[in-house]
């Protein structure tokens, strides 16, 4: 117990640390139950506060403590075409101006973070179970998942474009913007400037395949922040242009899920 009391609280103070978990919301549900918006991708700060216990109050204090590593993983403040969005299908107040809403991941993060709330040490507690058993395989399965789940979701935007009138070399205009609004690099740039981290194994010796797909060379955080820009981008697409979005749509689109999911981000401004 006072093993991973102490890891516990290193945890809490690095964010190299938390890092590493970030792709564990699974967790989540094993704390407690936790009430979403509609559409099950965001959570208010009150009922962020209500998942964890704690007040609003204590809540705000940490989004102001860790902002920009919050914003990195799903932190934002709705406003506009996106809070008039949201407010057709949900119970937020018409008169609301804005609204700070948090993601899954940033839900995690945030029980990674709070000192004051049981529920948030349950988080870490299972956490840290992992990290005492996972293998090597285990890890590198999750972040072919998000791959796997990417690039299924990827295809949608390409069929979006298509369906829009949009010719081959618009797709790839469209995924470096994505690129480069989120990395500051286009996907070749990627590819040359980064590591190989995944990809098809050598038959013979450790490493893989030299891969073309940029993919393979990102991170698993730069991972994490792609798929769920992705993600947002296919929602919007799916409510807004079921027959398909134009080049000039879907920028709209990408760009915005790129300030919604990271307004930190190189193309947030």
């Amino acid at each position: 117990m006072t093993d991973l009391h102490i890891v516990g609280a290193e945890l809490v103070e690095s964010p190299t640390l938390r890092s590493r978990h970030l792709d564990r919301v699974d967790v989540l549900d094993k704390v407690g139950t936790l009430a979403m918006l509609p559409g099950n991708e965001f959570a208010t700060v009150k009922q962020v506060a209500e998942f964890f216990g704690v007040g609003v109050k204590t809540l705000e204090s940490v989004v102001i403590d860790h902002r920009e590593e919050l914003a990195s993983n799903g932190y934002s403040i709705l406003t506009g075409p996106q809070l008039t969005s949201l407010k057709k299908v949900s119970y937020v107040g018409l008169r609301a101006r804005s609204l700070a809403v948090f993601s899954r991941t940033a839900i995690l993060n945030v029980g990674m973070l709070l000192t004051e709330s049981d529920a948030a040490r349950e988080v870490r507690r299972y956490l840290l179970a992992v990290e005492a058993t996972a293998t090597v395989e285990h890890r590198q399965g999750a972040v072919e998942l998000i791959r796997i789940q990417e690039r299924m979701d990827y295809r949608n935007i390409l069929n979006s474009l298509k369906r829009g009138g949009a010719e081959s070399e618009d797709y790839q205009f469209i995924q470096n913007t994505i690129y480069t609004g989120l990395f500051g690099k286009t996907a070749a740039q990627i590819r040359k400037t980064q590591p190989q981290v995944s990809g098809t194994p050598l038959k013979r010796g450790t490493g893989f395949r030299k891969s073309t797909v940029a993919k393979d060379y990102l991170t698993p955080d730069q991972l994490r922040i792609l798929n769920a820009v992705v993600l947002a981008s296919t929602a919007q697409l799916t409510a807004n242009y079921p027959k398909g979005a134009s080049v000039a749509e879907m920028l709209a689109v990408v760009n915005g899920s790129i300030r919604l999911i990271n307004p930190t981000a190189v193309g947030a401004a």
